[in-house]
């Protein structure tokens, strides 16, 4: 993997962490939006798209599987 291809996978992997720290629905300390449920799914996607590896992103097992459970009802 080249040092682009890395660095665009941390920059996803930082945005799901940021997101599942501020929590959907709540303010983004980085962009000032309203973290949705529609950017958490997309920025995600992306990632896996990417060859990112959940077990990299530390994310809440509880936030996961709400989120899992949100994006399939879409």
């Amino acid at each position: 993997m080249d040092k682009t291809h890395q660095s665009i996978l941390d920059i996803y992997k930082f945005r799901l962490r940021h997101y599942s720290e501020m929590g959907i629905g709540n303010t983004s300390k980085i962009t000032g939006t309203i973290i949705t449920i529609n950017m958490v799914s997309t920025c995600l996607e992306r990632y896996l798209e990417l060859g990112g590896n959940l077990n990299e992103v530390q994310l809440n097992d509880k936030i996961y599987e709400e989120l899992v459970a949100e994006v399939s009802m879409l």
